[in-house]
């Protein structure tokens, strides 16, 4: 059994606590010792572990597990395409990839874990941020995205949003969760499967009309952007965001980069 939860076998059921179920088997061996439950996403969920063989190390499990037979080969896909594009990334930005394995309709990757709190969170619990905060942070995420946009071929993240960025207790970023990214192939109409976030993913991408590209994640970076000033996301309907309805004291220079 290579992951476990105390001193018994566990998997996640609800997403509320860690709960005992069916043992994770792989050949016998104990690898990681699943502490707590940290988050949970649309394709899995997040636990803090750790690792029996590094004495003191922690990480971050991620749990993906087909809730339908009929979703398995997708979960396999996008589970083989994250792994593969994080392993090959690296960036102060970018969570480290440790270990990937599978164990029977379990899927697992261990990253580096990253103490903090997710941005939704951290708006959540102080408030909007300063003119100066969301620039530093802004920058940040376009740094971030531009080295991802730099790879060949290049990387779409395409589910930027507040719960996909982490607030480091260095009060840095992190861009997580790349069960969505995908990589930008010239020629190709279309993706290959329409996803995203209400009010932060691009039209594009919910109309399912062009293949998402580097301006897609662009616009996830308004809204981003748009989150960090005003504490509210953005309007699911396209072009109606009226930021300075939201922040008066806004420098209109600063509302013309973010809806630009």
């Amino acid at each position: 059994m290579r992951v476990w939860v105390g001193n018994s076998p566990c998997s996640q059921k609800s997403g509320a606590a860690i709960t005992n179920a069916t043992p994770v088997r792989n050949k016998g061996k104990r690898r990681y010792r699943l502490k707590s439950f940290l988050a949970r996403g649309g394709k899995g969920s997040v636990f803090l572990c750790e690792d029996l063989r590094l004495s003191g190390q922690r990480w971050a499990i991620k749990e993906m597990l087909s809730a339908h037979p009929l979703e398995t080969s997708l979960l396999e896909e996008s589970f083989r395409r994250e792994a593969e594009m994080l392993a090959r990334l690296r960036h102060p930005s970018l969570p480290a990839i440790v270990d990937s394995f599978v164990e029977g309709t379990r899927h697992y990757l261990v990253m580096e874990y990253i103490p903090g709190a997710t941005l939704s969170r951290h708006i959540e619990e102080s408030g909007p941020v300063s003119h100066e905060q969301a620039l530093q942070w802004g920058l940040g995420l376009a740094e971030v995205l531009s080295y991802l946009h730099a790879q060949s071929p290049p990387v779409i993240f395409r589910d930027l949003k507040p719960d996909n960025v982490l607030v480091s207790e260095g009060k840095l970023l992190k861009l997580v969760d790349f069960g969505l990214a995908r990589h930008f192939r010239p020629g190709q109409s279309r993706d290959t499967q329409a996803a995203g976030s209400i009010g932060y993913s691009s039209p594009e991408q919910w109309e399912d009309r062009d293949q998402s590209d580097q301006r897609s994640d662009i616009y996830g970076w308004g809204a981003v952007m748009h989150f960090l000033l005003s504490g509210k996301p953005p309007s699911a309907t396209y072009g109606q965001q009226k930021l300075s309805q939201l922040r008066p004291d806004l420098d209109a220079r600063l509302e013309s980069l973010v809806l630009k």
